[in-house]
């Protein structure tokens, strides 16, 4: 009997945990799409994020470390990273598409002119990481994981914002002409 109450509660921790990341998962899609102002857009911006992942999940793996606390706290930071530089490669597309600016002009002045700085920022945090992955030594367990997951991620999704994302962009274009001039600003 005991056993039975107990597997009910432990069932509603469940269903209250599936619930609130259901809601934290709805109210960032909502807050992208707001930003963003169309769906496609935001599914452009949210591709970045499994890129991001397996560049997280493959440093580990190879690092032979293990999830915990810390790598999942570096994997929520790498997460916001990943969609901020994607989400400035596509609204500044966008900005400049609706401003005049033919769109094979607009995406390169935003891929070189807006992201490229994003690289340049993850070239200076990645050997920022370097020793906290390479260095033995007391605590640097605990970051390591983290150090790891941001490492392997920030290389994977700032190389997927700089080259297949505009591809993506640029195909949608060619089979939807104008699809970013469809939002008002």
């Amino acid at each position: 009997m005991l056993t039975d109450v107990g597997g009910r509660i432990e069932g509603q921790a469940r269903a209250r945990r599936a619930l609130f990341m259901v809601i934290a998962i709805t109210l960032v899609l909502i807050l992208l799409y707001v930003a963003l102002g169309w769906w496609l857009e935001t599914a452009l911006t949210l591709a970045t994020l499994p890129i991001a992942l397996i560049g997280g999940v493959l440093a580990l793996w190879s690092s032979g470390e293990t999830w915990n606390v810390s790598s999942f706290v570096g994997l929520i930071g790498l997460f916001g990273i990943a969609v901020q530089n994607s989400l400035v490669l596509v609204s500044q597309t966008g900005d400049l598409i609706r401003s005049g600016m033919p769109f094979q002009a607009a995406i390169r002045k935003a891929r070189v002119g807006r992201v490229s700085p994003k690289p340049m920022t993850a070239a200076t945090a990645i050997p920022g990481l370097l020793p906290l992955i390479l260095l033995p030594g007391g605590g640097s367990e605990i970051e390591r994981r983290l150090a790891v997951v941001m490492f392997g991620g920030r290389v994977t999704s700032s190389l997927f914002t700089l080259l297949p994302l505009p591809a993506f962009i640029t195909r949608i274009e060619r089979r939807r002409p104008g699809y970013l001039l469809e939002r008002d600003p």
